[in-house]
């Protein structure tokens, strides 16, 4: 069946640390795809292992220029060059695409016309947030400000990955430090307040030291939320309204009690594949 592509585009933007597994599975999905519907990005830790690599050439990804990285003390500097290389790419495009960061263990289960028809029903940003008692949080002034926990694996509208990128850049000093100085629970970024925008605002911000930890913390699962959003506010009607239509897309809870509809039907070819 033939469907014509009419909405904006989606970017995959993929973490990896030398290869892609599983290219015939990938290959499978990216060629079914409609055309014009999507662009692809990757961060390789080991550039010359992945450079080399036939997948990158059959699979039409751009490989990005590595940055430093670390696991847990440092992801985020990856995906935040992946999304300054992505928006570049989008910056003339309507409709609005989204962006899609993506693990190297992930896998496609759903066509890729099916997966644009959901996430582009709305122009919400898809995180999968964790449940409130896993927030690191501070009392101040009388109200309980948190600092949103979520998976890493999230996927952005563009006015939320242009907020986070440029967040990031006022916000974070991990640039100023060799990753090899940055221990686990060193938090070298600040977390903003929410705006009257309902958006982060750069100008008024706390160390994320401060807040209660709930164990340690990698940056990676608290940076989107509070990058993008700010710190939670329980009387803040943003972040009740944001909180009740994202969805998790993009990470699986096999648990819950809903799984994700992109994830309830395997696609018959990639049944094959895998």
């Amino acid at each position: 069946e033939v469907r014509v592509y009419q909405r904006g585009k989606l970017y995959l933007l993929f973490i990896l640390r030398e290869t892609l597994p599983h290219p015939d599975i990938w290959n499978a999905f990216l060629s079914a795809a409609p055309p014009g519907s999507h662009v692809s990005y990757a961060h390789c830790v080991k550039y010359e292992r992945c450079a080399s690599q036939p997948w990158l050439t059959s699979l039409d990804i751009t490989l990005v220029p590595t940055v430093a990285s670390k696991w847990c003390i440092d992801l985020v500097s990856p995906m935040y060059q992946l999304l300054l290389h992505a928006l570049k790419a989008s910056r003339s495009e309507h409709p609005p695409p989204k962006f899609v960061f993506i693990s190297e263990t992930a896998l496609p289960l759903k066509p890729m016309w099916r997966m644009q028809e959901i996430l582009f029903r709305s122009e919400v940003s898809d995180m999968c947030v964790s449940s409130p008692n896993e927030w690191a949080s501070k009392q101040i002034s009388g109200t309980t400000y948190s600092v949103v926990k979520h998976h890493q694996w999230v996927v952005l509208s563009r006015r939320d990955a242009e907020r986070f990128a440029e967040n990031w850049r006022k916000l974070s000093t991990y640039r100023d430090f060799a990753i090899d100085r940055v221990s686990l629970g060193d938090y070298k970024w600040s977390a903003a307040f929410m705006g009257g925008d309902g958006l982060a605002n750069a100008s008024a911000t706390m160390p994320r030291q401060v807040f209660q930890e709930r164990g340690i913390r990698c940056p990676d699962e608290e940076v989107f939320t509070t990058m993008i959003f700010g710190l939670h506010d329980p009387s803040s009607g943003p972040w009740r309204e944001f909180l009740a239509q994202t969805r998790c897309r993009t990470y699986v809870n096999w648990a819950c009690e809903n799984p994700p509809e992109v994830l309830k039907v395997f696609d018959d070819r990639l049944r094959v594949l895998a």
